[in-house]
């Protein structure tokens, strides 16, 4: 009986491990209006369950908005007219969980990036928005890249930021990070109106028409 529980353990962790193998680290999983994806310095349109690597660059049209699905549950919403760069995707190792390791860095735009649970340890995303460093362990947070300055703006949890040496840690929600691109250091942690606050994030959602 031992033989057959440890032969049905095995066969459970090579089917695990195939099944894992298999699994995206990144793909999307709604698209509203146009959207497209550049590898290779070749750009391509981006369809519904498509994988994403290191590497990447995404855009959305003035009208477009994309939503990615990761494997560790997290989800990440881009808005209109937008550019991210995926800097890189890797997972950590078994003993550490398998848990995502990724870096994105948001050229032009919204991106919004939501973790699916605060309490998945060890999961390290680093966000680069513009002249902006976030670094986030499990957070709901949003980045906006304009022509003249760069935002970071926390939803729920807690994000580290850094521009030009300064540091600070955004923890309240609305709090945000900005850096006016005619200055020379970031503004001090201010908290964002509500009007804006709802207005952004409305920015990443679809409507109802689009699902």
């Amino acid at each position: 009986m031992d033989t057959i529980h440890y032969g049905l353990i095995l066969l459970f962790l090579v089917f695990f491990n195939a099944v894992s193998a298999n699994t995206p680290l990144a793909h999307v999983e709604a698209i509203q209006g146009r959207a497209a994806y550049e590898r290779n310095d070749v750009q391509r349109p981006l369809m519904l369950g498509h994988e994403l690597l290191t590497g990447d660059y995404i855009t959305s049209s003035p009208d477009g908005r994309i939503l990615l699905r990761f494997s560790d549950g997290g989800t990440a919403r881009i808005g209109p007219n937008a550019r991210v760069k995926i800097d890189y995707l890797q997972v950590k190792s078994p003993q550490e969980n398998n848990t995502l390791m990724a870096g994105f860095e948001v050229l032009k735009g919204i991106f919004r990036y939501s973790s699916e649970s605060t309490h998945i340890e060890g999961r390290e995303v680093n966000l680069k928005a513009g002249r902006i460093s976030a670094g986030i362990r499990g957070t709901d947070v949003f980045v906006k890249v304009a022509e003249d300055k760069d935002w970071v703006c926390l939803v729920e949890g807690q994000v580290q930021v850094q521009a030009e040496g300064v540091s600070a840690t955004l923890n309240r929600p609305r709090e945000f990070f900005v850096f006016q691109h005619d200055k020379t250091q970031p503004e001090a942690i201010s908290i964002l109106n509500e009007m804006d606050f709802y207005k952004w994030l409305t920015d990443t959602e679809f409507t109802a028409s689009s699902k």
